[in-house]
């Protein structure tokens, strides 16, 4: 039997959380990002389909799709904001 991989399809972005004394925590996220990345630790193969911004937040989005071992199509990145 072949191996079958899992494709997603979907936004990525950063929540940035306010905490009571203000203070600002991002958090990687978006639907689409965190099944990828939970289908991926549940042992699935998964390419995660999305377009992934060259700035510090899309490095932060990229480095954990790889954690997961998730495969980012056309490994290249974007020139617009996250």
């Amino acid at each position: 039997m072949a191996s079958q991989r899992i494709a997603v399809v979907g936004e990525n972005l950063v929540d940035l959380i306010v905490g009571q004394n203000l203070s600002v925590t991002a958090v990687a996220g978006g639907g689409p990002f965190n099944v990828a990345r939970t289908l991926a630790r549940l042992h699935q193969k998964v390419t995660f389909f999305s377009g992934i911004s060259a700035d510090a937040f899309g490095r932060v989005l990229e480095q954990r799709l790889h954690e997961a071992n998730v495969e980012i199509f056309q490994d290249r990145r974007i020139d617009l904001p996250s």
